[in-house]
């Protein structure tokens, strides 16, 4: 059993690198999607900038299967697309702005017993993600508030380390978030205190931060991102 990094990707020259790099001492290989979605209002079907080169250099001498979208994909289809790409190993879901953090010799254990099979069961992983202190949206930041505003967190938690085969992930019945499902039914799972995520949102420049509020909202309310409402 080999446990493979699965990532969705789009413009993440800036922060993949660092990212990989992090996964890099235990995991067994990579497996990328490189996809603007739907929802992402760039003119192009995958990353424009050098994502692909970066996580190139990054993944060596690691296995890295990447893929570059000819067509947007809805955000469920590209997910679920670099989940299959893993087939009969672990897939360990991580983004490309994301890096894992733990004590090493906990973490050599822990993918040690995933590959011996001593752990069978999703495991759940606490998502720590940056946030600007800040009374409204992201559209009303301005370029000096974004450098000067504090870096603050909120956390969750995921199932970010599971089996690949039989794993879907797809909107909730609320329709407005996704999930993780194995089968029919939704993977809850408390966090591994072995292991977090830190997805360091705000480390992007204000373009990239801008961007990423109008898809994410778009992508929120089910919409092509000219169809905006405002957000309460």
């Amino acid at each position: 059993m080999r446990v493979i990094a699965s990532y969705v990707v789009c413009n993440e020259a800036q922060l993949i690198g660092e990212s990989m790099r992090s996964v890099k001492a235990y995991v067994d290989g990579f497996a990328v999607v490189d996809s603007a979605f739907t929802t992402n209002p760039i003119d192009a079907t995958h990353s424009t900038d050098d994502t692909r080169s970066v996580a190139e250099i990054a993944a060596a001498p690691l296995p890295l299967t990447y893929v570059e979208a000819s067509q947007k994909l809805e955000l469920e289809n590209a997910r679920n697309q670099a989940l299959e790409m893993v087939g009969d190993d672990w897939a360990f879901i991580i983004d490309g702005d994301e890096t894992l953090l733990g004590h090493r010799p906990e973490l050599v254990d822990l993918f040690a017993a995933i590959r011996l099979g001593d752990i069978t069961e999703p495991v759940g992983v606490a998502v720590y993600t940056a946030n600007l202190l800040f009374n409204g949206h992201a559209p009303k930041v301005s370029t000096k508030e974004y450098d000067t505003l504090p870096v603050i967190y909120s956390r969750g938690v995921q199932p970010r380390l599971l089996p690949a085969k039989g794993t879907d992930w797809h909107r909730v019945p609320n329709g407005i978030t996704y999930g993780i499902y194995r089968g029919d039914d939704l993977v809850k799972v408390p966090a591994d205190p072995r292991l977090l995520l830190i997805n360091h949102h705000t480390r992007q420049d204000f373009g990239g931060y801008q961007h990423d509020y109008l898809w994410e909202m778009a992508e929120r309310q089910g919409v092509k991102p000219s169809h905006l409402e405002p957000v309460a």
